[in-house]
């Protein structure tokens, strides 16, 4: 763990800086979005909700 406040300040300014929190978001909406439509294209042998479920557990933690 680092314990050094002006490390740990730094590291932060750079994440706000690099607008790194809104990129993650962006990114990981779209890769929803992707899992969310090969979801729908899967053959019925499963059903969907059974990976909209484990899809929505995952999603946004």
């Amino acid at each position: 763990m680092i314990s050094d406040p002006e490390k740990v300040a730094r590291v932060r300014q750079l994440y706000d800086d690099m607008d790194l929190l809104k990129k993650f978001a962006m990114y990981e909406n779209q890769a929803y979005n992707e899992v969310k439509a090969l979801i729908g294209q899967t053959s019925n042998e499963i059903p969907h909700d059974v990976f909209y479920t484990i899809l929505e557990h995952c999603y946004k933690k």
